[in-house]
């Protein structure tokens, strides 16, 4: 059984979907007192986990798993949209086994090269061109026409 401690009713619903589309057994909590209860139940063999939570953070809620004999050694993924180096560098020194960033709304804009680009536009000559705006000198024509 996998539990998902998250407070965002979208992305917890669409982890937990993934999951047992997969035939994965999980289960999804909004709050962690919710968590904690479900704990108390029944043990589950992974727990991937939000910082950003109502009552308590989730690395209050880490550090309470690692200081708690019975869940000290349980595998931890920090699942959140806290993604820069420092975040990672603290949920790992925290006892997390992974630490994996959401993806942010923006993300649909960047591309392979994982520079962030305006969106594409179609430039008005009527060819069907996508066109993205060039640095510093005006518009060039995207090479691939997408």
């Amino acid at each position: 059984m996998i539990y998902l401690l998250e407070d965002d009713v979208s992305i917890r619903d669409f982890v937990i979907y993934t999951l047992n589309s997969q035939g994965m057994e999980a289960r999804g909590f909004p709050l962690p007192s919710l968590f904690w209860q479900a704990v108390g139940e029944q043990m589950p063999a992974l727990v991937l986990l939000d910082i950003m939570l109502p009552e308590e953070d989730g690395l209050s809620v880490l550090k309470k798993l690692r200081a708690t004999p019975r869940t000290a050694k349980l595998p931890v993924i920090m699942l959140t949209a806290k993604g820069t180096e420092y975040d990672k560098v603290v949920g790992l020194d925290g006892g997390a086994d992974d630490y994996v960033a959401k993806p942010h709304p923006g993300a649909a804009a960047a591309d392979g090269d994982g520079e962030r680009h305006p969106p594409l536009r179609h430039s008005g000559g009527g060819s069907g061109a996508a066109h993205r705006p060039g640095p510093g000198t005006g518009d060039r024509p995207d090479p691939e026409g997408v």
